[in-house]
Formats: structure tokens, sequence, C-alpha cells
């Protein structure tokens, strides 16, 4: 890839341990394809009422729900209600427990990620509140990873994993390839925001723009237009796609993020383009392995952009990781601190 600079190859069940939520589960999905795994997925029923109460909560009786004769007592919680402050925390205790149980190993750096090894039959799971993708050896050990999770919760078996954080799974075992899309996420996007029928952009920002808190809104009629545009809305549902299956829009998300605090006319008008962008992009999908690319050494690559923030100088430096041919990893973030160099910068985003 000329113009990027080549990261040596490391192990990567190293990678595979340092990287968070959406990431393993797109490495899942590529260790799936490399090694001819089959991929599954449960979703946890009732899930925060699995969990016990640790702590005494006390309550009003709900409406409906008051027993004749004791109206002016309370009502104590037995187990977690959603919208309790420490629901989220006890339904992980009490599921990370399970697993434990289970013989699953938890990532010190993704908690998140479990795995288990028993007489060669591995599973890799990822759990996301109540939804949980795997990944097993066989059929059987599939079946057998999924019946244990029903032995002390209810799940239901939501089959092979076709559609997880809406991001479609499409897999061609014949052909050999995992193929990730948000088409429907997206075209939801742009319906909501009355973009549908927008005109095609070919680039996510517009060719040679510069943006900077210098453009945030000064006027009154500048204020007053600004006042109704739903940019953070815009933006998080932009960045939601960036993370999951766009790594092409990773720049311009982190760019766009710098005006979260006061976006002006110039700021909505580029986020507005990179819809037009994904509008074009439908299409575009996350395609993992294929004949002759089942390598799971993550192959990495990084390129910066020297002092490209003209506000402070920082440069801004992306990244992207290569697994069973597909991208798992891929993010722009602009550096903390200033660079002296085009080198020094590199090698900042190196480390």
């Amino acid at each position: 890839m000329k113009g990027f600079t080549q990261i040596p190859r490391v192990d990567y069940f190293q990678t595979y341990a340092s990287v968070v939520c959406y990431e393993s589960l797109q490495m899942n999905l590529a260790i799936a394809v490399a090694e001819d795994m089959e991929a599954w997925q449960v979703d946890f029923v009732g899930t925060y009422l699995n969990a016990p109460m640790r702590e005494v909560v006390l309550m009003d009786q709900p409406e409906g729900y008051v027993i004749p004769g004791t109206e002016g007592k309370v009502a104590q919680l037995d187990y977690t209600l959603y919208g309790t402050m420490q629901g989220a925390n006890n339904w992980w205790d009490s599921l990370d427990k399970e697993y434990n149980q289970l013989g699953y190993y938890r990532s010190k750096a993704d908690m998140s990620v479990r795995s288990c090894n028993v007489d060669g039959e591995i599973t890799i799971t990822s759990t996301y509140t109540d939804d949980v993708t795997g990944i097993s050896s066989s059929v059987v050990g599939a079946e057998k990873a999924q019946d244990e999770l029903g032995l002390q919760y209810e799940v239901k078996d939501s089959g092979k994993s076709r559609l997880i954080l809406v991001i479609r799974i499409d897999r061609d075992r014949a052909a050999g390839t995992i193929l990730l899309s948000q088409r429907a996420y997206i075209e939801r996007v742009l319906a909501c925001h009355g973009m549908s029928d927008c005109n095609l952009c070919g680039t996510p920002l517009p060719t040679g723009i510069i943006l900077n808190k210098s453009q945030a809104p000064t006027t009154k009629e500048d204020i007053y237009f600004m006042q109704d545009k739903p940019y953070h809305e815009v933006l998080s549902v932009v960045m939601y796609a960036q993370i999951c299956t766009h790594p092409d829009i990773s720049y311009a998300v982190a760019t766009l993020s710098k005006f979260m605090s006061n976006p002006g006319l110039l700021h909505w008008a580029a986020l507005m383009h990179v819809l037009q962008y994904l509008k074009g992009t439908l299409h575009y999908r996350v395609m993992y392995s294929g004949k002759g690319f089942t390598s799971l050494a993550p192959m990495g690559y990084i390129d910066v952009g020297y002092t490209g923030d003209t506000d402070t100088r920082r440069s801004c430096a992306g990244h992207v990781f290569v697994q069973a041919g597909g991208l798992t990893v891929w993010g722009a973030q602009y550096q903390p601190t200033v660079a002296l160099s085009t080198t020094e910068a590199e090698y900042m985003s190196l480390t």
C-alpha cells in the first residue's frame, strides 16, 4: 500500500486480546472464516431480570399490582430491573459467574470476549448485554455451547449469525467468505434526515476542505440557522456506521467530532456531505477470507496527515489491520501532542 508504513506481524491471539467491542465481533467472524468454524447467535430472555439484587432497594408498589390491604406498604426488589443504577453491573456479575462455571476464560483486554477449549473443541463468544455471538469448531460444539448457556438462563436461539447490532452478516460457505454490511441501517438514517434522494458524492469530505473552530457561528443569522440542526445526533449515527462497517469515513468522523460543542454552517454542510457519500456507497461491505486469504496474523498499516488540525497543528493518524483478507481493526484520531516532524508523527502513530 503506497504511502503507508507497514507494521510487523505479531501473534494474532495477542492482538485479539487487545481489541474491544465491535472489533471483537469482526475478529471472531474473521477467525470463523479462516478456520471454517460455525458462527451462531443467542439472546438472553429477560436479561436484567435474571440477576438477583445485591443491595436493598425499596419502591412504591407499581400501579395495577397493589395488593389489597397493603396500600401503605412498600415493595423490595428481588431482581434487577431495567433503569436501576446497579442493574447492568448485577447482570454482568451474574453472567460472568455463569461463564466461569462453564469453564470460559475472559479476555483481560476486552471483557465481553470469552473463550473455552475442551478436548480440542474451541468456542469463542462476544457478549453485548443480552446478545451473544459465538463461533465454535463444529456444529456439535456450537449446540453444546448454546445448551450450556441455557442451563441457568432462558435463551432464544437466533440460529446462524445473520444480524447483530444492525450489522448484516452474509456467509457463503462454498466461497469461504463472510460479508458485513449496514445498508438497511444507513437507509433508515438517510430517510430520517430527509436525505434518501440526495445527490451522491464520491469522497467522504469535499476535496481540499479545511475545517476549523473559526468557522463556528458568530452572526445572529448563523446562530439561528444552527439552533435546530441535529449535529450531534447525525454525527452519532454516522460514527456508528464508521465503527462497524465503514472504515472509509474514519477521518471524516474524527475531524467532524472536533466541532461537537459548537458546530457551524460549514461543519454541518460537511456532515451532510458524509451522508451523501454513504448514500453512494450503500453497496460497500467488509469481506473476510475467500480462497487463499486465510491468514489470521494481523497485517497493520498506518498513515499520518501531518499537522492537519489548523487549530492546534496536531496530526491525524489512521490505522487499519487486515486479517483473513479483510479489515478487522481500523480508526483515525488526532494525536494528543504536536509532532515536530513527519517522522515523529509516524513514530507516535506506530507507538
